[in-house]
């Protein structure tokens, strides 16, 4: 059965503790800003450098994505496949689990764990 989880709050320490434990973690997120990046970047770079399969979609949506962000995580995970697109989805395979968060377009402060 799958477990559901409404998540209104603390999305942030959700995805460092998923990225931690991820071996495959998958991000589509519609804009980056680069005090999000620097609040993500050291979990990933951790799960990076212990073999994880790290791909990250962001859009550029309205000009929102600020290119400094950008940078910052080509040059702080060098590996990982980053590319620019228009989607709010994060998804993790676990050792036990598959995990994926995804946004609703219309419920912007409401969160859906699949």
């Amino acid at each position: 059965m799958t477990k559901l989880r409404l998540l209104t709050k603390n999305l942030l320490d959700d995805l460092k503790r998923l990225t931690t434990e991820g071996d495959t973690i998958y991000w589509m997120t519609a804009f980056m800003m680069k005090s999000g990046v620097n609040e993500v970047l050291p979990a990933l770079r951790d799960a990076s450098l212990r073999g994880a399969d790290i791909k990250i979609l962001t859009g550029d949506y309205l000009s929102i994505t600020q290119p400094d962000a950008l940078q910052l995580l080509l040059e702080g995970l060098p590996i990982a496949d980053c590319r620019t697109s228009h989607d709010r989805k994060w998804r993790y395979i676990l050792p036990s689990k598959s995990v994926s968060i995804q946004i609703s377009k219309r419920l912007h402060r409401h969160y859906r764990i699949f």
